[in-house]
């Protein structure tokens, strides 16, 4: 059988040239997903890196600040904390406000965490540490937290200047001797306290603040929320806990031994020539920035800034009723009566005998004049 010879002309030109296109084509197509591979893996290991040293520093914040004996925010990038042993521990930038800024914690040791590019705090009524740690300082890529000084205890007033000052410096925005909560109002304050002098009972509805104290025993019923979600609210409560239905409980909880109630209670009114020297009025129709002084009075209307007293002394009357899904702001004042919200949205502080909240209400924390204060 005869074979045929082996081709050993090898590649032609044409060949060749086809094959260097093809390969220069292949590289042309390889390279670029080869380069965006390397720039995506970097991006991610860089990003891995911040979020492992946010995690880092966050928990040593917690951890100092927690049980911290004092704090002290000297600066937005400087934070001095005596810790729990009395040792000293304080957080800065590192050549703060250059290009290669870094944050440094410095205690017996000191550790630099470089992926940290800027850091700001604020202390909030010495209860609580906002913080936010920067990973992108040019871009404002941050995260933000906040930590709260567990150990803490509000100093008690004495006087009616330190209450005007307590309300002040705890964001106090409800102060009630008995809450009756029907329906599914809502009571919220971010870094501000209620104050309840007589237990409270909620059927359904959601108490959400960040201090929530309790003289008394504390019912949930059906579905009633008390404390934040997200599990940062103190609870003080000096009797008894007790729930059913579909109840929730978010934050830490003090109960008996463990704290010391305010020894504050509900401030009486002034004078009624007080009243009459400071442009109060018996006149009952809603506007804004309006001064009520007298028996009772209902707001059915939209209204900003108003400062409502009512010098009722009928402790089952109401004498200050807002209703009928409207939008009110300001402070309600009713020292011997009842405050009653229905199925309207009330922003600002209410000090009253007893506090009634019906349907959709909605309570609301936002800091109003201390100037002029009706008390």
């Amino acid at each position: 059988m005869k074979r045929k010879p082996f081709n050993t002309k090898g590649l032609t030109l044409i060949e060749l040239i086809l094959t260097l296109a093809l390969f220069g084509l292949i590289t042309m197509i390889v390279y670029p997903m080869l380069g965006f591979t390397y720039r995506t893996t970097n991006i991610q290991l860089k990003e891995s890196n911040q979020r492992n040293e946010v995690r880092v520093v966050s928990n040593h914040l917690k951890n100092d600040i927690e049980y911290s004996n004092a704090i002290d925010v000297v600066d937005p990038n400087t934070l001095e904390i005596i810790n729990s042993k009395g040792e000293q521990i304080s957080y800065y930038m590192k050549d703060n406000g250059g290009p290669d800024s870094y944050l440094v914690r410095e205690s017996d040791t000191t550790t630099a965490f470089k992926d940290i590019t800027g850091i700001e705090f604020e202390l909030l009524n010495n209860h609580l540490v906002d913080a936010k740690l920067f990973t992108d300082v040019a871009n404002g890529k941050f995260t933000a937290f906040k930590i709260y000084r567990w150990n803490m205890k509000i100093e008690n007033p004495n006087s009616p200047i330190d209450l005007k000052e307590y309300i002040i410096s705890n964001s106090v925005f409800v102060f009630v001797n008995q809450i009756e909560v029907f329906g599914t109002p809502y009571i919220y304050g971010d870094n501000a306290t209620a104050i309840f002098r007589n237990g409270l009972e909620i059927t359904g509805g959601e108490i959400s603040n960040s201090y929530i104290y309790v003289d008394g025993d504390v019912s949930l019923k059906g579905n009633a929320t008390l404390g934040n979600s997200d599990e940062t609210s103190m609870i003080y409560v000096s009797g008894e806990i007790k729930g059913s239905g579909n109840t929730n409980i978010y934050g830490e909880v003090l109960t008996g031994e463990e704290f010391e109630f305010p020894k504050i209670k509900i401030p009486p009114l002034k004078a009624t020539s007080w009243y009459i020297e400071n442009g109060y009025s018996p006149n009952t129709e809603p506007t804004d920035s309006m001064k009520f002084f007298g028996d009772n009075i209902i707001i059915d209307e939209d209204a900003s800034d108003v400062i409502i007293v009512s010098n009722s002394t009928n402790k089952d009357e109401v004498s200050i009723r807002i209703r009928n899904k409207i939008d009110v702001s300001g402070i309600l004042f009713a020292p011997g009566s009842i405050v009653e919200i229905d199925d309207a949205t009330f922003r600002g502080l209410i000090i009253a005998k007893s506090v009634h909240l019906k349907n959709k209400a909605d309570v609301t924390f936002e800091m109003v004049e201390m100037d002029d204060l009706p008390f």
